[in-house]
């Protein structure tokens, strides 16, 4: 049986979930202007936890890691924030099937979804606490998904611990930038165009540290990176 069943020119059926997803979707919003979009739909629409946008990834496939009919390979938003992070929230990107934390100011696109037929929830749990949909609608927790969310939480510290690390590097490589010779500066720009080619989740923070650095002011740092250092 077919997993993903069109059901017409709006909505398809997740035949493992149950969850009704909607075909077409909204490109390079923020965050808020998701959100907004998904209540706009109304009908019970609303914007996918990050678990829920997790189940149309396939990992044996890449650009796009999943199977869902005429999936891009771009970004889509969660509706969750990180709790960590309250300027930041979810989001999978379905280039390689990858979940991460992002500036909510940041323009990615936005696929709806919302229970079949007599279901009251999706089954699937958000994994994090933090703030749901504008449809308010939650999952009942199990002793499994409680020990999940927990093993989330833990994974979400590693990463978190590991992109302190790097941008920690960022700060020592911006002193040298901040007031070096135009040629240093052009190395310290590069590096910040790979790391975004690479999609690595920290490079939001070294953009913030690049952009006083080119304004040959070191001062300025301490502002931009207060909080970082949780």
């Amino acid at each position: 049986m077919e997993r993903f069943k069109i059901l017409n020119d709006l909505e398809v059926l997740d035949t493992q979930t149950g969850l009704i997803w909607r075909r077409d979707y909204r490109e390079r919003v923020s965050w808020d202007e998701a959100l907004e979009y998904a209540a706009s739909l109304g009908n019970g629409w609303r914007l996918p936890t990050k678990d829920e946008l997790m189940t149309l990834v396939n990992k044996d496939r890449e650009n796009p890691a999943s199977d869902f009919p005429n999936m891009p390979s771009e970004r889509f938003w969660a509706s969750l924030s990180d709790v960590d992070y309250p300027s930041s929230a979810w989001s999978v990107y379905f280039g390689s099937g990858s979940a991460s934390s992002i500036f909510k100011t940041g323009d990615y696109d936005a696929r709806c979804v919302r229970e079949g037929a007599g279901e009251s929830s999706s089954g699937v749990d958000g994994g994090e606490s933090g703030r749901r949909s504008t449809a308010g609608l939650t999952a009942p927790r199990s002793k499994h998904a409680s020990r999940a969310g927990g093993r989330e939480v833990n994974e979400t510290r590693k990463t978190r611990a590991a992109a302190r690390v790097r941008v920690r590097a960022a700060w020592d490589a911006l002193i040298i930038a901040a007031t070096a010779e135009a040629e240093e500066k052009q190395k310290w720009k590069e590096t910040l165009r790979a790391a975004e080619a690479a999609e690595i989740e920290w490079h939001a923070a070294v953009q913030a540290l690049a952009a006083v650095a080119d304004r040959n002011s070191v001062r300025p740092v301490c502002r931009v990176t207060k909080g970082l250092w949780r």
